[in-house]
């Protein structure tokens, strides 16, 4: 094919469906899957050299790029790590445990295609944050998150704290202001039950309750329970409609 074939005639792997292109990305592995990133690190770190696609068919064309950056957003799990950095004093931490990088560096341009996430993975980790700030970098970048799941740790600060409690208000009212697709927010136990009635009565988001394991997909596996069924009462019909859909998360 000489050169003007190629930049003037489109492609006939172009112009097939989009779920057909999306199993061809994936039969090809240009997708890795059942990945967890700390994705406020710079692009060329470590987690991102493991799992980003490196195949030579991924730089094929722009429109194949975006595609391939879609489909491994929308099925892989991005973890955030959210705290006060300790070697910074004043300063807060978004990124992997004893991570240097602070609130600063957490733009879109470390993040060519997170506004194709869908859901989040946020571990809390003291209970202190700028809940604003990065509300706002999600809704100028992840305007496309649905759901979050917040859980914690082993360096958790006490979730019965007025501190911690304060702060996960606080970081849940800003991302319903300025990332309004977001509709559900799971909560991991042990937080505590009067914060989650709290959270529900002061906001429109479906919150859940889920179980306090620190993976994804350990989580996934129990039951999401609503606020309600995190008191101790009948669970609602919403959140068995919601156990149908847990496969989703």
């Amino acid at each position: 094919m000489d050169a003007y074939t190629q930049y003037t005639v489109p492609s006939a792997f172009l112009q097939l469906p989009r779920e057909i292109r999306d199993h061809v990305y994936e039969l090809s592995e240009l997708v890795p899957s059942r990945c967890e990133l700390d994705i406020c690190e710079p692009v060329g770190s470590l987690p991102w050299a493991a799992a980003y696609p490196t195949s030579p068919l991924f730089e094929v064309c722009l429109q194949v790029q975006a595609e391939v950056l879609e489909l491994f957003h929308s099925q892989n799990h991005f973890r955030f790590w959210l705290g006060r950095n300790r070697w910074c004093g004043s300063q807060y931490m978004f990124g992997s445990f004893n991570s240097t990088f602070t609130e600063a560096q957490f733009k879109s341009s470390h993040l060519p295609s997170l506004r194709g996430i869908k859901q989040l993975y946020l571990n809390f980790y003291k209970g202190t944050g700028p809940g604003q700030i990065i509300a706002l970098e999600l809704a100028a970048s992840a305007s496309l998150v649905e759901k979050i799941r917040i859980c914690l740790n082993r360096h958790s600060q006490d979730p019965a704290s007025d501190q911690f409690q304060t702060a996960l208000l606080r970081f849940v009212r800003d991302i319903q202001e300025q990332v309004p697709s977001v509709h559900t927010i799971r909560l991991a136990h042990p937080i505590a039950k009067e914060l989650a009635q709290r959270i529900a009565k002061e906001t429109s988001l479906q919150i859940e309750a889920i179980c306090a394991r620190e993976t994804h997909d350990e989580c996934d596996r129990k039951l999401p329970l609503s606020p309600e069924t995190f008191c101790g009462s009948t669970r609602s019909q919403k959140v068995q409609e919601s156990v149908s859909d847990n496969t989703a998360f």
